[in-house]
């Protein structure tokens, strides 16, 4: 469908789908249909099921997404570690991480985050909240980012080592 999608400049054109049952030959609108089996063949038609598929489909034409255009080499759906307080939108991002010992992004608040105050979302969710976190799409591994408020540009630096400081 991308193809398609491309080929004629838009999503306005006819398309056949076929669409197959589940292992107990259920169909995606009938209600005994096997959830699990749901992500393996988005519905294509206007008014069907939505999974995160089909979402995630529909959202990389859409140019208000941060799908359309993803610019991070991390996949949307990577998990990153950031706060509660920062997801609830109580709180912005002014602290960002890209841990050296595994490549992890981390999404920070300008207080001290607390172990219960942690979460683990999807990479996408956080750019959703704030576009600006794309322009740190090409932030090294073993580097950070921080900023004063919402307002003020990223400034990058080296991540200093714990073991460095003494």
């Amino acid at each position: 469908m991308g193809y398609a999608v491309w080929f004629y400049g838009g999503d306005d054109f006819s398309s056949l789908q076929c669409v197959c049952p589940d292992l107990n030959n259920h169909l995606p609108w009938d209600e005994a249909f096997d959830v699990k089996s749901r992500d393996r063949q988005p519905l294509l038609f206007p008014h069907s099921l939505s999974s995160r598929v089909e979402q995630d489909f529909w959202a990389m034409d859409d140019p208000a997404s941060c799908l359309h255009d993803w610019k991070f080499t991390d996949l949307p759906h990577t998990g990153v570690f950031t706060t509660k307080r920062l997801m609830s939108g109580d709180d912005p991002v002014t602290r960002v991480f890209h841990d050296i010992e595994d490549g992890a992004w981390k999404f920070h608040e300008p207080d001290e985050s607390k172990t219960e105050d942690l979460t683990y979302v999807c990479f996408h969710h956080i750019v959703d909240k704030d576009a600006t976190i794309e322009g740190l799409a090409d932030l090294p591994i073993g580097w950070c980012a921080w900023r004063r408020d919402v307002t003020a540009p990223w400034v990058r630096e080296l991540t200093v080592d714990d073991a460095d400081e003494e």
